[in-house]
This record gives structure tokens, C-alpha cells and sequence, in this order.
């Protein structure tokens, strides 16, 4: 999307405690001009990549949820990395993504 050029922009924190990936929305900062964000319908997390994992995960699924996701695990030499593909996640709400 090319709509960053009319100043609409995705504004989430996120926070990895070593296990659990949390997405939330950002506390609003002051601006000089009015920003607007993205509308929150269709922003799906495409895919999120743990880089320098210190053991293999054996798996990855939202929280508080039973289902398991798609997870590919690469060794790079001491560390592993992690992806998860297409995971049920929207930006602009609270989430978060265990492995």
C-alpha cells in the first residue's frame, strides 16, 4: 500500500519477553500536523520471524487459544530461527503470540 505518502501509518507496541510476542496499540503521541491511522478492518499480521531463538520452539499459537500455527524453524548456527506464517492476528488490537 502506498498510502503512507497521504500520512496513514500503522502505530502498534510491541513487546517479546523471550516466549510471548504482545501487539497493542500505541499511546498516541502529539503531533505538529494530524496523522490518521490505517482503518483496523483487513490488517492481519502477515508473518512474524523470532530471529536468535536460544532453543528450538516446538510450536506457536495465540494466546489463550488451543489452535497450533504453521511454524518453520531454521538452526543458524547456535540459534535458532523461528517464522510463523498467516497467524490470526490483527493490528490496532491487544494480541499476542506464544511459542
Amino acid at each position: 500500500s502506498h498510502e503512507h505518502q497521504g500520512g496513514a501509518y500503522v502505530y502498534d507496541a510491541l513487546d517479546f519477553d523471550g516466549a510471548v510476542l504482545r501487539g497493542s496499540p500505541a499511546r498516541k503521541l502529539p503531533a505538529l500536523v494530524e496523522a490518521r491511522g490505517l482503518p483496523e478492518a483487513h490488517l492481519r499480521v502477515e508473518r512474524a520471524i523470532f530471529i536468535g531463538l536460544p532453543q528450538r520452539p516446538i510450536g506457536a499459537q495465540p494466546q489463550g487459544r488451543s489452535e497450533s500455527l504453521l511454524l518453520t524453524v531454521e538452526d543458524a548456527g547456535g540459534a535458532f530461527v523461528a517464522t510463523v506464517k498467516k497467524p490470526p492476528l490483527r493490528l490496532g488490537t491487544p494480541w499476542a503470540l506464544e511459542s
